[in-house]
């Protein structure tokens, strides 16, 4: 049967090329290899607009994670403030370091400033693991996650336990008697740091981005 490829669109033509059995349609296939042939700057316009297209849905994942650090720096601050008379010094400290790292690292994503992004390398990466063993505790939630978490000490999470948080404690430590066991992995935050991974590895190819 014989295919007009002059009226396929550059997207259509790659498609079929795709899909085509050069054995079964010899003759098409020579035609679609030279409709490709010719219209060879047409496609690799295409396929340019398509890579542009992917690195700019990155690059909006990324301004959503500079926005949710800058939200988590902010909130940090507010919570150190209102129970800034009922902590510890450690405590409040933690606090607001929390809150700065948050807010540097979210101000250079928002602003591009690579030359700071292993800011957010750095307040993701804290975030990944919780851990608590004995009287050592720890956790870094931001504005929250997707766990999974295996604890040893309680019966109801005596397998991997899956669950989401929104808010709550955005991160505490302390260190003392307890009877902690779990660990915990923070499934989003691994997320993040694959699109910052992505990101950075596109920027790398290509500085004009």
């Amino acid at each position: 049967m014989y295919v007009d490829y002059s009226k396929y669109s550059p997207k259509s033509l790659i498609e079929a090329l795709s899909s085509i059995d050069p054995d079964a349609h010899p003759e098409n296939y020579q035609k679609l290899i030279a409709e490709i042939s010719a219209r060879r700057e047409e496609i690799e316009l295409y396929e340019a607009s398509l890579e542009q297209q992917k690195a700019q849905r990155w690059e909006s994942y990324f301004s959503v994670i500079g926005y949710c650090q800058l939200t988590t720096g902010v909130l940090a601050i507010v919570a150190c403030v209102l129970s800034l008379y009922n902590q510890l010094f450690v405590d409040a400290f933690f606090g607001f370091v929390v809150a700065a790292l948050n807010i540097a690292a979210g101000y250079t994503v928002v602003k591009r400033d690579d030359r700071y992004f292993f800011l957010s390398y750095l307040n993701i990466g804290l975030q990944v693991f919780s851990v608590g063993i004995g009287g050592f505790y720890f956790n870094y939630y931001g504005l929250g996650g997707v766990f999974l978490t295996y604890d040893w000490v309680l019966p109801v999470y005596n397998v991997v336990e899956f669950g989401f948080s929104l808010g709550g404690s955005i991160a505490s430590f302390s260190s003392g008697n307890g009877s902690n066991g779990f660990v915990q992995l923070d499934v989003l935050a691994v997320l993040y740091l694959f699109i910052i991974h992505k990101v950075m590895t596109k920027r790398n190819a290509d500085p004009s981005v």
